[in-house]
């Protein structure tokens, strides 16, 4: 927990414009899906609703890219699958 809190203070104090990207709930999450956007949903090979809005765009592709990667959200965060982890020789 201290870590975050570090972590946000020194993001806070030394990029203080970047702060609204950062947000959760945005205006441009509202805006129409962008082109670039669009490509990379077509290069995952998933469809694309009509009226997707950028937010729900950027949903689709961290979706994909996590159950792609075999991870899930637990809490509301990402965590690996167990089963998805590798043991090397210790």
């Amino acid at each position: 927990m201290m870590a975050f809190l570090a972590a946000d203070t020194f993001l806070r104090e030394t990029y203080p414009s970047s702060i609204p990207l950062m947000a959760k709930y945005q205006d441009w999450h509202d805006d129409p899906i962008s082109p670039k956007q669009t490509g990379f949903l077509k290069k995952l090979g998933v469809p694309i609703p009509e009226g997707l809005t950028k937010g729900e765009a950027r949903d689709l592709i961290e979706e994909t890219l996590r159950n792609q990667q075999g991870g899930r959200r637990q809490g509301g965060k990402l965590v690996p699958r167990i089963e998805a982890v590798a043991v090397g020789k210790i």
